[in-house]
């Protein structure tokens, strides 16, 4: 099963569950309007929950997700709001189908844990391609401990290389999970200006300013 086909499958029985934004949105909104950023980039957007936020408040916004399920319910809780935003169907594995510096800011939340560092590593480069200087990024990353905590609970992992495992068992069997410790998670954002960090539900969120 390739990575395309795992998240149709999940979006296809839990697309509409995922309604709940990430608890910081609210605060990144609250930054993203004092600095008059305008242009948001959703990393990995899924159905659409940030990206109907942040348009309901009057931003441009821009998203995409490798599930074509998953931007179709996207682009239907838009279309019932009578809200715009640019979408498509893409594989953040790919450069991203952006201008240099096209940004204002960037999220990715629950995305850049899919797949192995070397990947990861990749798609932060991008991020720094096509964000302004002085841009903001917000990501979320899966802790180490919460991996080791559901191996010892008894859930199955394939380990493909240090801190990156692939379940056994699951939704997501088959689909590539790293899980970041505190130094690592900082340092594949050392070109940010670090202006949040903290750990919350087993993963550390980062808010950074490009340098």
């Amino acid at each position: 099963m390739t990575n395309s086909d795992a998240w149709e499958s999940i979006y296809r029985e839990k697309g509409e569950h995922f309604k709940d934004i990430h608890e910081a949105i609210p605060r990144l909104e609250e930054t993203f309007k004092k600095y008059n950023l305008e242009k948001i980039l959703d990393l990995g957007c899924g159905t659409g929950r940030h990206v109907v936020y942040f348009a309901e408040k009057g931003f441009k916004v821009y998203g995409f997700d490798i599930s074509t399920t998953g931007i179709d319910f996207a682009n239907r809780k838009l279309k019932e709001r009578n809200l715009t935003a640019d979408l498509r169907v893409w594989d953040m594995r790919k450069p991203l189908p952006y201008n240099n510096e096209f940004f204002d800011a960037i999220i990715s939340i629950r995305v850049l844990g899919h797949g192995d560092i070397k990947t990861i590593k990749g798609i932060i480069s991008e991020v720094e391609r096509v964000l302004k200087p002085k841009g903001y990024v917000f990501a979320d990353m899966p802790t180490y401990e919460k991996v080791l905590r559901l191996i010892q609970q008894g859930e199955e992992f394939k380990e493909i290389e240090e801190r990156t495992y692939e379940p056994l068992s699951g939704p997501e069997k088959g689909l590539l999970h790293h899980n970041f410790t505190r130094e690592e998670a900082l340092e594949l954002f050392r070109n940010f200006d670090v202006i949040e960090f903290y750990e919350k539900d087993e993963h550390y969120n980062l808010l950074g300013r490009k340098k």
